[in-house]
């Protein structure tokens, strides 16, 4: 535990945002967690809602925005969306226009072959794509279900990504700049596929073996 906390009190120094990403998560988890009774769920709602509520000031500040309310948050999206989609940019794209889904799509698995630049922009695109195969294949196995039945740490890293690639998907709108902001979630990413994988193969065994 002390070395988590150590973890997060340089990650606040570094990138405040990811450390309230990574508190919000952990708290989520912990309300949805099946092992813990409904008073302890509240006792820890209440730590991690003061724990926010202390970080959220610094965390404004930080952003460079007035006060946290939905129009200062749609400017702020909306401003960096268009400065970072200049063509002067390099690897710009225009997500303004983009539904929810498909931002997030850009964010986790873009550039692809199709606008990929040069030798870097082709091998991101191979990473992306092996990336999307593996995330296709988490979807067959039913995130749902997986989450129910996944350990404390699976849903902290599941909902972490979630928080993370919508939050990161509303503001950028440069592929060079996204590949260098996913890569803080691309360790949720693979974790969760890699867990779930594992646990729908050991499933399949053990119902293999209850018919032998």
């Amino acid at each position: 535990m002390g070395k988590i906390l150590f973890a997060l009190v340089l990650s606040y120094f570094v990138r405040p945002h990811i450390t309230l990403f990574l508190i919000f998560s952990t708290g989520l988890a912990l309300i949805f967690s099946g092992k813990l009774k409904l008073y302890q769920k509240i006792f820890f709602f209440i730590i991690f809602a003061a724990i926010i509520a202390v970080l959220i000031n610094p965390l404004i500040a930080f952003l460079n925005l007035e006060e946290l309310d939905s129009e200062s948050v749609s400017n702020f999206s909306n401003t960096s969306v268009k400065n970072l989609s200049k063509d002067n940019t390099g690897s710009s794209v225009d997500i303004s226009g983009y539904p929810l889904p498909l931002k997030i799509f850009t964010f986790l698995f873009r550039p692809l072959f199709f606008d990929a630049s040069g030798i870097l922009g082709l091998v991101a695109s191979l990473e992306n794509l092996i990336l999307f195969i593996l995330t296709f294949k988490f979807f067959k196995l039913n995130p749902y279900k997986m989450f129910k039945r996944g350990t404390m740490l699976f849903k902290n890293m599941m909902l972490f990504l979630i928080i993370g690639s919508v939050s990161f998907s509303l503001i950028l709108g440069n592929l060079g700049i996204m590949l260098r902001q996913k890569n803080m979630f691309m360790p949720s990413l693979i974790f969760i596929i890699l867990w779930s994988v594992s646990y729908a193969h050991e499933r399949k065994l053990k119902a293999q073996k209850a018919f032998t």
